[in-house]
């Protein structure tokens, strides 16, 4: 795979919507299984994805591929189907290539900041699904790219954006929270990882 298919893969991943109309287990296959077919067999996605999910999950290979692997693995965490592929395939690329990422996935996670603003958060639901999808706090990929001041930042905004959907989706952001936004967006922490 080369460094461009590692970023239009990481692109279709976090923002699936701008490739396929409707965002759902087939016609994410059918990206999938086109985009290889388009590659001449050179990109491998599928075969990786498989691997992931055979040897780190443990989840076994069956008649129904990779798609039924990431099934059963849904059923398994009560999580639906879209959820579990961009969490996995996110995690199976930067485990990867680590090193190819870092920099458009910081860059994106900043990007991601600017565009949140002080709506009510039923108009900001996918946006905090998109979060949490950035957010892999519990991934060590993810936890490596950050420093202690910043992960303790994202950890708040995580913690509030959550709660305020949980409980109160109707209620308007506090400005606590705009103002962790705005502070953490600030961080030109990039600088690091510019070549």
């Amino acid at each position: 795979m080369t460094k461009r298919d590692k970023e239009i893969f990481f692109h279709f991943i976090v923002r699936t919507g701008m490739y396929i109309s409707t965002v759902d287990d087939q016609n994410i296959v059918s990206f999938v299984h086109g985009y290889e077919c388009g590659s001449r067999s050179k990109v491998r996605f599928t075969s990786q994805i498989e691997n992931h999910f055979s040897n780190r999950l443990h989840v076994a290979y069956g008649s129904t591929g990779w798609p039924g692997q990431i099934t059963a693995y849904a059923k398994k965490k009560n999580k639906d189907w879209v959820t579990i592929f961009k969490e996995e395939a996110l995690d199976m690329l930067f485990n990867t290539w680590p090193d190819d990422l870092i920099v458009l996935y910081r860059s994106r996670f900043f990007f991601m900041l600017k565009g949140f603003d002080d709506k009510t958060l039923l108009t900001r639901k996918y946006w905090i699904k998109d979060w949490n999808l950035l957010c892999s706090l519990r991934k060590p990929w993810f936890r490596s790219m950050w420093s202690d001041k910043e992960l303790k930042a994202i950890r708040a905004i995580s913690k509030e954006l959550n709660y305020l959907l949980d409980n109160k989706p109707s209620q308007l952001v506090s400005a606590k929270l705009v103002g962790r936004i705005n502070d953490f967006s600030k961080f030109d922490t990039l600088q690091r990882y510019r070549l």
